[in-house]
């Protein structure tokens, strides 16, 4: 270096650049990845593997309302470091004995083996041969609790360079006298679906959703956040929202892993979600929720009507992110002010999207509000 040069320092990668890299490197995968063979599992009806490997339980635990029923989803990468993630699922505190365990990237084997030593019941239903890791590929639900039914839902489009049609693994888990069904989900890479059709399958989702009448719980690695907001839309819980990332793309952290649950509302003792350490068995970090069950802790309620405590959870949820009001309407925006309804302060700025979802939310629970005050005539 000549003497009295001056470097500049090297400029910071902007997120938009680094977004682009990683998008780039794994197209450049998925591009490898196609020459290699793909078989799919277009069948609804298999392949499926189950067995039941769980200890009988007391049922009466489900009934008790101090007690949370605890979710984990876990992304084991091509279901390889097997020993690493049953150590994690023995042995992180808020991970262990969990009630429901969903598993994604996993073949019969792995699913299998990670049952017995957990003693858990297990549904798994492969979505095909993956080319890169030339084994079966898909979902799986284990819980400790009996495992009913199962049903294979094949989502639509194929992943761009792999050719990989996806499934979620559905089951109905029975915990004393309830029952709730529970879907185990892994969408493709962010480069191997557009926007449009990781919607199409979102909606293949929920339209499997609509069709059950009691709580679901979805949980899975979706390989993108802003799914969220299609489950919000359709009455689901997102406690998983402002969770840290959970999964490694090349140096970021990307929030993938998401847990939504609808009948089911978040334990109140302000411990709902986390994220766990993973200890080098995967790229993704396990991710957990602790919800109430059914009625545990709340007042019966007619028929139809919502108790105060899941009324206030849906508004916290829907008014998240919402600033805080501090001030008054202005009387001329009031029906209770005097005189005609005259515009008295400048027209303001057109509000922003966000703005305007705040808005729509607090008058639909003002709404509801009054009505659940209202005498209710039989």
């Amino acid at each position: 270096m000549r003497p009295g040069l001056l470097l500049k320092p090297r400029a910071p990668i902007l997120p938009s650049t680094a977004r682009a890299l990683a998008l780039a490197v794994l197209s450049a995968a998925a591009a490898g990845a196609g020459c290699a063979h793909t078989m799919n599992y277009l069948d609804p009806a298999g392949p499926r593997y189950e067995d039941a490997l769980a200890a009988p339980e007391d049922p009466a635990v489900c009934s008790d309302p101090a007690r949370a029923f605890t979710v984990v989803t876990f992304n084991i990468e091509y279901g390889k470091k097997l020993d690493g993630a049953i150590d994690v699922l023995r042995s992180e505190p808020a991970v262990k004995d969990a009630d429901v365990l969903f598993l994604q990237e996993m073949n019969a084997a792995g699913v299998k083996r990670i049952a017995a030593a957990l003693s858990l019941n297990y549904l798994y239903f492969p979505s095909g041969v993956h080319p890169l890791a030339k084994q079966e590929f898909g979902t799986a639900v284990l819980s400790r609790w009996p495992l009913e039914g199962g049903r294979k839902i094949v989502l639509p489009h194929q992943a761009f360079g792999t050719n990989l049609r996806r499934a979620v693994t559905q089951a109905t888990v029975r915990c004393g006298t309830h029952r709730i069904e529970v879907m185990s989900v892994h969408l493709p890479s962010p480069p191997a679906v557009s926007h449009d059709q990781r919607e199409d399958q979102i909606e293949t989702i929920l339209a499997s959703a609509r069709s059950i009448p009691h709580p679901l719980i979805v949980a899975g690695d979706f390989n993108a956040r802003w799914v969220g907001s299609l489950f919000e839309k359709a009455g689901f819980a997102w406690p998983t929202k402002n969770l840290p990332g959970t999964a490694s793309v090349l140096w970021m952290r990307k929030k993938f892993d998401h847990v939504f649950a609808r009948g089911l509302a978040p334990a109140p003792d302000g411990r709902a979600a986390g994220v766990g350490d993973a200890k080098g068995s995967s790229d993704h970090r396990p991710v957990w929720v602790r919800l109430q069950m059914p009625g545990a802790g709340l007042p019966a309620q007619p028929a139809g009507q919502a108790s105060p405590a899941l009324h206030r959870h849906r508004r916290s949820a829907a008014l998240q992110g919402c600033p805080i009001r501090t001030t008054r309407r202005p009387s001329h925006l009031s029906r209770a002010g005097r005189g005609p309804a005259t515009r008295t302060t400048p027209r303001q700025a057109r509000p922003s999207r966000a703005e305007a979802r705040c808005s729509r939310a607090r008058s639909r629970f003002r709404r509801c509000s009054r009505a659940s005050r209202r005498p209710r005539h039989h």
